[in-house]
């Protein structure tokens, strides 16, 4: 039972990173259309963001959402590494750089999940 109760504890965690995930997501996309209009877009720090809330198990979570925003945001995605990679490329087109937090929260963001991480 209290297996049961952790589990559950888990999932509920698990779909409230998803939610935070996906707003964050649409606040990046918003930002970065704002930036073709000349506006501020998104920064290093925006993006480590992002790679903070990334981990496989939102990205699940975000998956299972009957949420049409949500399959929006992972239309092209059908493995968590290729949304990483497409942050990181994502940045580069922006000319946005990079730092140390970038990369730590890029690779934290695979977790124990190293065959993902590899392809």
């Amino acid at each position: 039972a209290i297996a049961a109760c952790s589990e559950s504890n888990q999932q509920s965690r698990s779909k409230a990173k998803a939610a935070n995930l996906l707003t964050a997501l649409k606040i990046l996309e918003k930002m970065e259309k704002l930036t073709s209009n000349g506006s501020n877009g998104p920064d290093t720090v925006s993006y480590n963001t992002i790679f903070s809330l990334l981990d496989t198990t939102s990205f699940n979570a975000l998956k299972e959402m009957n949420d049409g925003d949500a399959m929006s945001q992972l239309k092209r995605h059908d493995r968590f590494a290729d949304v990483v990679i497409d942050l990181l490329d994502s940045m580069r087109e922006h000319g946005i750089s990079r730092d140390a937090i970038t990369y730590y929260n890029a690779i934290m963001a695979f977790g124990l999940d190293s065959q993902d991480a590899l392809g």
